[in-house]
């Protein structure tokens, strides 16, 4: 594992991210000519390769990926995002970085430990990337931090965050589908707008996506629009909010939440 050593969780990166990930750098370091760079790179994966068991040429091949990682910071831009998040830089103990192979696959897993004597439970993320994302410090920040983002949600205790939705609507499996669906892309503009606002991101966007008019496409155009504008200024502010908008747009309008997070009068 290569660990960023920093106050707040412990950050891991599986040996193979790092290693393919260095090698892409490399790569592209030689594309811009920077060959003493390359060349030392090289000639520390020589001395691994001289190792007789394989065992030490796996240990020598992992410690080389730790000092070139912390060498060229690959990790730093995962800290910062980190940072930027109060609650899950609190409550979370480790962040486990794995890696997958497709953009489409990159993302998060928050695990909640409620079997600890602590009066706050503890929780641990796995992130997933591609090696390449580590190429580009900022797509690299902006991934990190929307993925932190929603775990930021889920353990701040004023949000109010709760995993499953209404047991009535389990008796409606489209409603269920429908209140799911919007529930992710609310999330989803909720997030794009703290981003903007951490500097994270280009800004708010100015229309809807496709996935947030097909899962309001039952609401006039117009009610649609001010639902995706309402969500990217954190309107409304809770996951009851949130939950509100997304079982009855047409009644429960974003932006209605009370100081306390429980959902205004109209």
């Amino acid at each position: 594992m290569s660990t960023c050593s920093r106050t707040g969780p412990e950050i891991e990166i599986a040996p193979d991210l790092v290693e393919e990930a260095l090698f892409l750098w490399m790569r592209a370091a030689a594309d811009r000519g920077e060959d003493a760079l390359v060349a030392r790179w090289e000639r520390g994966r020589e001395a691994a390769y001289r190792e007789r068991s394989g065992s030490a040429r796996a240990s020598a091949f992992r410690a080389l990926a730790r000092s070139w990682s912390r060498e060229l910071e690959l990790e730093a831009p995962l800290g910062s995002a980190l940072e930027r998040c109060p609650h899950a830089s609190e409550r979370i103990e480790r962040v486990l970085v794995r890696k997958v192979a497709r953009a489409r696959d990159e993302g998060s897993e928050l695990y909640v430990d409620e079997s600890g004597t602590d009066a706050v439970a503890r929780a641990r993320l796995t992130l997933t990337l591609r090696a390449r994302t580590f190429l580009d410090p900022r797509e690299l920040f902006e991934t990190a931090l929307r993925e932190f983002l929603h775990a930021e949600d889920m353990l701040d205790p004023d949000f109010g965050y709760r995993p499953s939705l209404p047991a009535e609507l389990a008796e409606e499996p489209a409603r269920h589908e429908l209140v799911r669906d919007r529930l992710r892309v609310l999330w989803e503009a909720r997030v794009a707008g703290r981003m903007a606002a951490l500097g994270g991101g280009s800004g708010p966007l100015p229309d809807p996506t496709p996935a947030f008019r097909r899962a309001f496409s039952a609401v006039p155009p117009e009610s649609c629009r001010a639902i995706w504008n309402d969500a990217q200024r954190q309107r409304p502010r809770s996951w009851d909010g949130m939950m509100a908008v997304a079982r009855s747009p047409g009644e429960a309008r974003a932006g209605r939440d009370g100081p306390s997070g429980a959902a205004a009068p109209p």
